[in-house]
């Protein structure tokens, strides 16, 4: 038991020295972070000394902030900054009182600002500076009619049909007074007039996409300006494109296929997310018209699309074909390679006596394997007005995808297999990290079913891209 707590004293007299040192160590460090922060201000003291003994005011008070920033204590930095900082505070109210002189308004505002933005400066490091409580009351007057001079001109702006210009104007009011008159019903005006009339342009012009995000853009600011949120829907409205998707055909020998490019593609387009875009899929389709109405070999005549598109309020249908599809199941490929093993052997220094290991290298033997599983397909699709019975789009998509698996297999300790060079062993780096990469290698592969599957959903991400990219160009 007393062997236990001498155990357990030790532990416990290390720990104690262990923190003992670490503290030591903090303490320093702190030391010597204070003793270069005050090294620091007292240089940046002594070179504001000499800028202020040269006339160099500005630079001086410079010099004695950056003082007081590394050590706040600095007692000689503070009477500095207390001269020089007054001296250049009073510089900037010399700026302001000239400028309300000559009747300057923005000048002179902001060369106010400017001063007490000085001012604020400076007391955050610990140094009080002075402006006179009268020179508060002149920026007052100054800014009460620099800000009737700002709404008046933007008020003409306005009238002008500036909107821009009469935007900035009120926006600047805003920063000073964002209660100040009517300036911020003024500033939504400006911003959402020219909204709303490029909205009414480019409906007018049949833009209708234009148009719908023109008046979504001032409804974001302002729901009830105007009609805009009547005019929004509107828009809508007359550009929506009304999509119906019939089941497609297959032509391949696969069955199956044409309803699984079906419903991926529905799928696809669905989640597009485009407002113009409304889809119809094959069940809807199909309570309102038989397919003996429509003839599914492709082929819309005038009279039938006429009548699909008025019971259905559809305006395009889409159709497509599954042309080919192949599906390569690949074979296993083992190749077997010369590779070399390394072991050690221990040996004795003749004059030394001292024993080493000598690496040496046996030959043996390792097998490669790979296999490559392949699917490919091509569709034609094709967009038709259900207006006019016009083939609007018409395109075939060739897809392919493959999944390889390479990996090498060895029977002995992996860790001590090098390739195989021209003349014997090859213990190039780059050479061992290939085959490292090799007995590493993944061991699975997709079958062709699994491919499938994802081809056709590629396949069908593929087809809505393209009919996205459709319906954006014919919906301006």
């Amino acid at each position: 038991m007393s062997q236990v707590n001498r155990i357990g004293n030790k532990f416990f007299q290390a720990l104690q020295n262990l923190r003992s040192i670490e503290l030591l160590a903090l303490i320093v460090l702190l030391f010597s972070v204070t003793l270069i922060s005050c090294n620091g201000s007292k240089a940046y003291y002594k070179r504001g000394f000499k800028l202020e003994e040269q006339g160099f005011v500005d630079e001086a008070a410079a010099s004695y902030y950056g003082s007081l920033q590394r050590n706040r204590n600095n007692l000689e930095a503070k009477i500095g900054l207390k001269k020089t900082g007054q001296q250049v505070l009073n510089k900037k109210l010399e700026e302001f009182t000239k400028a309300r002189t000559f009747n300057k308004k923005r000048d002179g505002v902001y060369a106010y600002i400017r001063a007490k933005d000085y001012q604020k400066k400076i007391k955050a490091i610990g140094v009080t500076l002075e402006i006179p409580g009268y020179y508060e009351s002149d920026y007052e007057e100054i800014t009460q009619s620099y800000l009737s001079d700002l709404y008046n001109e933007g008020a003409d702006l306005l009238e002008q049909g500036e909107f821009s210009a009469a935007e900035l104007k009120f926006k600047e009011i805003g920063k000073f007074d964002s209660n100040y008159k009517d300036s911020d019903v003024l500033k939504n005006i400006a911003y959402l007039e020219p909204l709303y009339k490029s909205g009414l342009d480019n409906l007018s012009k049949e833009y209708y996409r234009a148009a719908y995000n023109d008046f979504e853009k001032v409804m974001d600011r302002d729901v009830n300006f105007k009609e805009a949120k009547e005019l929004h829907s509107q828009s809508l409205e007359l550009g929506i494109m009304t999509l119906a998707v019939v089941g497609f055909e297959n032509a391949s020998r696969v069955r199956g296929l044409d309803k699984q490019v079906t419903a991926y593609s529905l799928d696809a387009l669905t989640s597009l997310n485009d407002p113009f875009l409304k889809v119809i899929d094959r069940e809807n389709f199909d309570l309102i018209i038989g397919e003996q109405q429509l003839g599914m070999s492709g082929v819309v005549n005038e009279e039938t699309a006429v009548e699909a598109g008025n019971l259905l309020g559809a305006k395009t249908l889409l159709t497509g074909t599954v042309l080919t599809y192949n599906a390569l199941e690949g074979k296993l490929q083992k190749t077997n390679l010369t590779g070399y093993e390394s072991y050690k052997t221990k040996k004795t220094n003749s004059e030394t006596k001292k024993t080493y290991y000598e690496t040496n290298y046996r030959r043996t033997s390792y097998s490669k394997y790979q296999k490559k599983n392949t699917v490919s397909v091509s569709f034609q699709f094709k967009i038709t007005s259900l207006e006019t019975g016009e083939v609007l789009r018409s395109k075939i998509i060739e897809d392919v995808i493959e999944d390889v698996m390479v990996y090498a297999s060895y029977e002995g300790d992996k860790s001590n297999l090098f390739p195989a060079g021209a003349n014997g062993v090859n213990t190039n780096r780059n050479a061992r990290n290939e085959l490292e990469r090799l007995l590493n290698g993944k061991k699975t592969i997709a079958n062709t079913q699994e491919l499938s599957t994802d081809l056709m959903k590629d396949l069908s991400y593929k087809l809505s891209a393209d009919i996205n990219n459709f319906i954006k160009t014919e919906i301006k």
